[in-house]
Protein backbone atom coordinates (compact mmCIF):
# COMPACT_ATOMS: atom_id res chain seq x y z
CA UNK A 1 0.00 0.00 0.00
CA UNK A 2 2.53 2.55 1.29
CA UNK A 3 6.06 2.86 1.43
CA UNK A 4 7.55 3.95 5.07
CA UNK A 5 8.04 7.56 3.83
CA UNK A 6 4.46 7.47 2.33
CA UNK A 7 2.78 6.46 5.32
CA UNK A 8 4.46 8.63 7.23
CA UNK A 9 3.56 11.98 4.85
CA UNK A 10 0.17 10.48 4.98
CA UNK A 11 0.13 10.83 8.94
CA UNK A 12 1.47 14.38 8.88
CA UNK A 13 -1.36 15.24 6.22
CA UNK A 14 -4.05 13.53 8.16
CA UNK A 15 -2.32 15.03 11.60
CA UNK A 16 -2.66 18.45 10.33
CA UNK A 17 -6.34 18.25 9.37
CA UNK A 18 -5.67 20.90 6.60
CA UNK A 19 -3.83 21.61 3.45
CA UNK A 20 0.51 21.87 3.75
CA UNK A 21 3.00 22.74 1.33
CA UNK A 22 6.08 20.16 1.02
CA UNK A 23 8.37 22.22 3.10
CA UNK A 24 6.59 21.74 6.70
CA UNK A 25 6.22 17.92 5.37
CA UNK A 26 10.23 18.37 5.24
CA UNK A 27 10.24 20.25 8.89
CA UNK A 28 8.35 16.84 10.46
CA UNK A 29 10.75 14.34 8.68
CA UNK A 30 14.23 13.46 7.77
CA UNK A 31 14.68 13.92 4.13
CA UNK A 32 15.09 16.21 1.74
CA UNK A 33 12.38 18.34 -0.37
CA UNK A 34 13.01 16.71 -3.49
CA UNK A 35 11.86 13.49 -1.97
CA UNK A 36 9.35 15.01 -0.60
CA UNK A 37 7.89 16.21 -3.54
CA UNK A 38 8.72 12.63 -5.51
CA UNK A 39 6.52 11.21 -2.62
CA UNK A 40 3.80 13.70 -2.74
CA UNK A 41 3.36 13.28 -6.66
CA UNK A 42 2.96 9.57 -6.52
CA UNK A 43 0.57 9.57 -3.43
CA UNK A 44 -1.21 12.07 -6.19
CA UNK A 45 -1.28 9.99 -8.77
CA UNK A 46 -2.58 7.00 -6.76
CA UNK A 47 -5.05 9.34 -6.14
CA UNK A 48 -4.41 9.65 -1.93
CA UNK A 49 -3.10 12.94 -1.66
CA UNK A 50 -4.98 16.50 -4.05
CA UNK A 51 -2.81 19.56 -4.50
CA UNK A 52 -4.30 23.43 -4.22
CA UNK A 53 -2.16 24.62 -6.69
CA UNK A 54 -3.34 28.01 -7.22
CA UNK A 55 -1.78 29.57 -4.13
CA UNK A 56 2.32 29.79 -3.34
CA UNK A 57 3.89 27.63 -2.36
CA UNK A 58 1.45 24.62 -3.52
CA UNK A 59 -0.36 22.72 -0.93
CA UNK A 60 -1.02 19.43 -0.42
CA UNK A 61 -4.09 17.51 1.61
CA UNK A 62 -5.39 14.37 2.12
CA UNK A 63 -8.52 12.75 -0.49
CA UNK A 64 -10.17 11.11 2.82
CA UNK A 65 -12.38 9.24 0.26
CA UNK A 66 -9.57 7.67 -1.33
CA UNK A 67 -8.24 6.91 2.03
CA UNK A 68 -10.56 5.57 3.34
CA UNK A 69 -11.98 3.46 0.76
CA UNK A 70 -7.68 1.96 1.08
CA UNK A 71 -8.42 1.48 4.70
CA UNK A 72 -11.40 -0.44 4.44
CA UNK A 73 -10.46 -2.72 1.78
CA UNK A 74 -7.23 -3.46 3.88
CA UNK A 75 -9.77 -3.99 6.64
CA UNK A 76 -11.52 -6.56 4.83
CA UNK A 77 -8.71 -8.22 3.05
CA UNK A 78 -7.53 -9.02 6.73
CA UNK A 79 -11.02 -10.01 7.80
CA UNK A 80 -10.82 -12.61 5.06
CA UNK A 81 -7.45 -13.63 6.41
CA UNK A 82 -8.29 -13.90 9.36
CA UNK A 83 -11.26 -16.08 8.93
CA UNK A 84 -9.19 -18.66 6.88
CA UNK A 85 -6.83 -18.72 9.21
CA UNK A 86 -9.55 -19.71 12.03
CA UNK A 87 -10.40 -22.42 9.25
CA UNK A 88 -7.29 -23.75 9.15
CA UNK A 89 -6.69 -23.32 12.81
CA UNK A 90 -9.88 -25.37 12.94
CA UNK A 91 -8.92 -28.40 10.68
CA UNK A 92 -5.53 -28.75 12.40
CA UNK A 93 -7.22 -28.92 16.01
CA UNK A 94 -9.43 -31.82 14.27
CA UNK A 95 -6.09 -33.76 12.71
CA UNK A 96 -4.10 -33.39 16.10
CA UNK A 97 -7.32 -34.86 18.15
CA UNK A 98 -7.55 -37.63 15.10
CA UNK A 99 -3.55 -38.51 15.71
CA UNK A 100 -4.22 -38.79 19.64
CA UNK A 101 -6.99 -41.04 18.70
CA UNK A 102 -4.27 -43.71 17.15
CA UNK A 103 -0.74 -43.16 19.59
CA UNK A 104 0.39 -46.56 18.93
CA UNK A 105 0.72 -45.67 14.79
CA UNK A 106 3.94 -46.67 13.08
CA UNK A 107 4.85 -46.32 10.15
CA UNK A 108 5.51 -49.39 7.25
CA UNK A 109 8.60 -49.28 5.10
CA UNK A 110 7.75 -50.86 1.35
CA UNK A 111 11.28 -51.60 -0.44
CA UNK A 112 11.44 -51.03 -4.43
CA UNK A 113 14.68 -51.19 -5.90
CA UNK A 114 15.97 -48.14 -5.82
CA UNK A 115 14.18 -45.89 -3.00
CA UNK A 116 11.61 -46.73 0.08
CA UNK A 117 7.95 -45.84 -0.25
CA UNK A 118 7.25 -44.63 3.59
CA UNK A 119 3.20 -45.09 4.26
CA UNK A 120 1.56 -43.15 6.92
CA UNK A 121 -1.94 -43.68 7.55
CA UNK A 122 -3.61 -40.76 9.96
CA UNK A 123 -7.07 -42.79 9.82
CA UNK A 124 -8.79 -45.83 8.57
CA UNK A 125 -9.95 -43.99 5.32
CA UNK A 126 -10.84 -45.56 1.92
CA UNK A 127 -9.48 -42.26 -0.12
CA UNK A 128 -6.18 -43.65 1.39
CA UNK A 129 -6.86 -47.08 0.12
CA UNK A 130 -8.30 -46.36 -3.13
CA UNK A 131 -4.90 -43.82 -3.99
CA UNK A 132 -2.48 -46.29 -2.66
CA UNK A 133 -4.58 -49.29 -4.21
CA UNK A 134 -4.65 -46.83 -7.93
CA UNK A 135 -0.78 -46.33 -7.77
CA UNK A 136 -0.10 -50.06 -7.56
CA UNK A 137 -1.96 -50.53 -10.45
CA UNK A 138 -0.23 -47.97 -12.13
CA UNK A 139 2.84 -49.65 -11.08
CA UNK A 140 4.00 -46.43 -9.34
CA UNK A 141 4.23 -48.90 -6.10
CA UNK A 142 5.61 -52.64 -6.42
CA UNK A 143 2.96 -53.09 -2.80
CA UNK A 144 2.16 -51.59 0.19
CA UNK A 145 1.75 -52.62 4.01
CA UNK A 146 -0.81 -50.63 6.34
CA UNK A 147 -0.76 -51.82 9.43
CA UNK A 148 -3.94 -50.86 11.91
CA UNK A 149 -6.06 -52.06 14.29
CA UNK A 150 -9.42 -50.72 11.70
CA UNK A 151 -7.88 -52.03 9.00
CA UNK A 152 -7.06 -56.34 10.61
CA UNK A 153 -10.19 -55.85 11.55
CA UNK A 154 -11.45 -55.96 7.68
CA UNK A 155 -8.28 -58.45 7.05
CA UNK A 156 -4.22 -56.78 6.04
CA UNK A 157 -4.10 -55.42 3.17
Amino acid sequence: MFSEREKRIVEILVEFGRPVSAAEIVKMIDITREKVYGYLKSLELRGFVATIQNVTPTLYVINKRTLLSEIEEVIRVLRKNIEEMKRRISELEGIKEKIKKYPDMKQQVVKKPIREVIVRVVEADSEVIEILDQLKKERKIEGYVVKMAAFEKRGER
